[in-house]
Parts: C-alpha cells; structure tokens; sequence
C-alpha cells in the first residue's frame, strides 16, 4: 500500500496551487504498464500477459481502486495468470520481478 501511495504522491506533486488527484485511468495505465515490464522480465508468453490485464481490468471493473494495491493486484494477476495458462513460474520470480520494478 505504501507504494501506491507514494505514486499517487508523486503523481499529484504541482507547483500550482490546483492539486488534484490522478484520474484511475491513468493510474491504470501506469500499473498495466508495469504489469507489461514485469511479464516481459518474466519471459511470459503474451496470451499469459493478456490474461493477466484481462484479470486486472475485471478485477477493478467491479472494486474501487482506493481500496486496493494496484501493483499488488498486478502482480497477484500475473500469478494467476501463470497458473490459468499453466506457463510455470516460481512465485518467488514473480514476487522479486513485480519488486524490482515498482522500485
């Protein structure tokens, strides 16, 4: 959560007085982006890669994005992904990709 956090900081940093907050669309963007690095790192196939943005779009069409991690949907969609697609990969892969690239 704390991730989350500091990117939404980071993104609603300005030098006006008008501080808003960043639509979810462009977070989405951000995290999808990142679900994409972190699947290329992982050397998946790209139907395991769709798969995992199809869970994470389904995933959020349905909960508010305030109330969860995105990166940590993100990478728990890779995982079942992974698992949906049967492309073994080592939960601990996942876990220190999707940590090297949030980083």
């Amino acid at each position: 959560m704390e991730v989350f956090k500091k990117e939404i900081q980071r993104l609603t940093a300005s030098s006006g007085a008008n501080i808003q907050k960043p639509s979810s669309s462009k977070i989405h963007f951000k995290v999808v982006h990142f679900l994409m690095e972190a699947s290329v790192k992982l050397s998946l196939e790209s139907v395991t890669t769709a798969s995992a943005c199809i869970f994470y779009h389904r995933f959020f069409r349905q909960r508010k994005l305030s109330n969860y991690d995105p990166h940590l949907i993100a990478a728990t969609c890779i995982y079942l992904a992974t698992k949906v697609e049967e492309q073994p990969v080592r939960m601990r892969d996942i876990i220190n990709v999707c940590h090297r690239c949030v980083i």
